[in-house]
């Protein structure tokens, strides 16, 4: 048996709450939990420079709010969102990812909705 999390995500608008096996993934030798779409869960990028970007942004309330910021930012290919502190951080990139208890990373944007957006299982 696989191990259950209580997942969130967006399809769209719509918020959809989600029963999911965890997996495991290894990133650079990184063992981080997958987050339904193209998250990476307690994990870090070691994100690349930004020009005209200083890092942290402040009072940020989740990672979709840091991951449009980052789309929205010319030139951001990555963010890391630290809830626990309600920063963002943007980059043009990264070299890597570490373990950060509480982080979600991500792309500036997800290269199309989760197929649990659009399949039942």
């Amino acid at each position: 048996l696989f191990p259950m999390t209580y997942s969130s995500m967006y399809c769209g608008r719509a918020m959809v709450i989600l029963i999911l096996p965890v997996f495991v993934a290894t990133v650079d030798g990184v063992d981080t939990k997958k987050v339904p779409g193209c998250y990476l869960r307690d994990a870090r990028y070691l994100l690349t420079h930004l020009d005209h970007v200083t890092n942290p942004i402040e009072n940020v309330f989740d990672f979709l709010e840091c991951q449009m910021l980052c789309s929205k930012t010319a030139g951001c290919g990555r963010f890391v969102y630290s809830p626990s502190e309600l920063f963002c951080y943007l980059g043009a990139g990264d070299q890597g990812v570490v373990d950060a208890k509480g982080a979600v990373s991500g792309p500036a944007v997800c290269p199309e909705d989760p197929a649990a957006c659009h399949q039942l299982p």
